[in-house]
This record gives structure tokens, C-alpha cells and sequence, in this order.
């Protein structure tokens, strides 16, 4: 992955948290291993990482609080807890 730009693996892993968010499929731990090893190899930065929370949580977690997707909530608030202890 030499070529690729900042700017896709952004997308790439925001996409992986908003999967995670909304369907839940992939285990939590796996998650934060795969935002662990992409700070480690430099493809995202904790800056990064947080900016990509915040969105995730505007575009899919917010919208979907008055329709019974507190579930959303839930597993993002999962995924910023691990992720900072373990980091």
C-alpha cells in the first residue's frame, strides 16, 4: 500500500468504524486492532482517528437516535473507549 495517500486510508478506516457502528459484524477488538496498527505504520494519526470519531458520530450515529439506534451509540462509545486505553 506504498501509494496510497493519507487521504484514502482516512476513508478507508472511518468507513471500517462507521461499518463497525452501524452493523456491528466485525468484533470490537478486531477494530481497534486494525486503528491500532494503522497509527503504528502511519497511515492515520490519533488526530486523525479522533476527527474520524467525531464524523462518524454526526453522519451515522446522531441522525439515527430518534429512530431506536441507540445501538450505534453504544458501539462507538465502545470503540473510543478501547481505543484510548489501549493505545
Amino acid at each position: 500500500m506504498k501509494g496510497c495517500s493519507k487521504e484514502w486510508f482516512y476513508k478507508l478506516y472511518k468507513g471500517k468504524i462507521q461499518s463497525y457502528v452501524a452493523r456491528g459484524e466485525e468484533s470490537l477488538t478486531k477494530i481497534c486492532k486494525t486503528m491500532e496498527t494503522a497509527m503504528e505504520k502511519g497511515h492515520v494519526s490519533k488526530q486523525d482517528l479522533e476527527k474520524m470519531l467525531i464524523e462518524v458520530e454526526i453522519e451515522s450515529v446522531k441522525p439515527f437516535i430518534q429512530d431506536n439506534y441507540a445501538i450505534r451509540h453504544t458501539r462507538l462509545e465502545d470503540i473510543k473507549r478501547s481505543i484510548w486505553i489501549e493505545t
